[in-house]
Formats: structure tokens, C-alpha cells, sequence
């Protein structure tokens, strides 16, 4: 895709809870990312999808890195660069090496048991829309059920929103 299908809002057309919305992630420059601009487009999507979209970010039980580990081994899977951009940037802030986000990247084993078991767990989820008996026996040995339910429903939140990027042609900030 070379120009985005839904471009986001520039400054001079937003309104008054489309600008409220945006002000937390407007940085001292006027500036706020591409996703947030394109979903501020649909403010009553972003009302409903907020409150679900923070719990998967912020609000889960999930330990952070193993967080990014399945958002990016999503982000991958189903083709969406801008929430790989965005996550590896995330990721990098939480500790996790070059080496590690290749590995992910890559789908090939990490020597971290908790890493290499998120991406089996993206991978399941993304390709068969659901756990492989073997990746739900190892993720409830592994995790409390609270936590499992957390994965599957983060790769589901990160599946619905690259789609919707992917779809948008949500472009990657270039000034950053």
C-alpha cells in the first residue's frame, strides 16, 4: 500500500473529543502517532475498543516482556509493521536485546522457556484460533488460569487491531 487508505486526523480537524481523546499522546510538538490519529476517525469504536485496549496494554496480569513477546510475535504473524515498530520500540524500553526480538521475530527458539512459550502460544493462537493441547497443557503449567486467559485475549486484542491497521495502511511515523 503506498499512501494510507484512512489517513489520520491532522491538528485542524479534530474536534472537541476527538482533540481530548488524542492530548494524553500529543507530544510538546503537537504530535501524536499514526494509530491514534486513524482511530480517533471512528470516536465511538474508540470509546468502546479504550477500555479493552488498556486492559490488554496495561491492566493484565502478564509479566511486560512476555506482553510484548506475544504482541510482536502477532504483529509478525498476521503482517502488521506498524504494531511491530511500535512493540520492538516498547520491548527494547523493558530490557529485551536485538538478539531476543529476532528470535520472535523469526519464530525460532529463544533459550528462555517463558519467551519461547508466548510465541508457541501467538502461533497457535494466529494460525489455528485457538491452543494446541500442548501449548495449553504448557502455559497451565507454567501460568494460573487468570494469566492464560490475559495471553489469549491480548493476541486476540493485537489480532482485531493489526487487522484494522493493516486494513487502514496506518503508515509508521517517519519523524521519530
Amino acid at each position: 500500500m503506498s499512501d494510507p487508505r484512512v489517513p489520520p486526523l491532522a491538528p485542524a480537524e479534530l474536534n472537541d473529543a476527538q482533540a481530548a481523546f488524542l492530548a494524553p499522546f500529543t507530544d510538546r510538538r503537537g504530535r501524536y502517532p499514526n494509530v491514534f490519529g486513524t482511530l480517533a476517525r471512528h470516536m465511538d469504536l474508540v470509546d468502546a475498543w479504550s477500555t479493552f485496549g488498556r486492559y490488554t496494554l496495561n491492566g493484565n496480569q502478564l509479566d511486560p516482556r512476555l506482553r510484548e513477546v506475544l504482541i510482536l510475535r502477532t504483529a509478525v504473524l498476521i503482517g502488521s509493521a506498524y504494531e511491530w515498530h511500535q512493540h520492538a520500540r516498547i520491548a527494547r524500553r523493558l530490557g529485551m536485546d536485538d538478539a531476543t526480538l529476532e528470535h520472535v521475530r523469526a519464530g525460532t527458539p529463544t533459550g528462555d522457556a517463558h519467551v519461547d512459550l508466548m510465541v508457541a502460544c501467538a502461533e497457535d493462537l494466529v494460525g489455528a484460533h485457538r491452543l494446541s493441547d500442548p501449548t495449553w497443557s504448557a502455559m497451565n503449567e507454567a501460568f494460573d488460569l487468570t494469566y492464560v486467559l490475559d495471553a489469549v485475549f491480548t493476541v486476540g486484542a493485537y489480532t482485531a487491531l493489526g487487522m484494522a491497521l493493516n486494513s487502514c495502511g496506518v503508515e509508521i511515523e517517519r519523524d521519530e
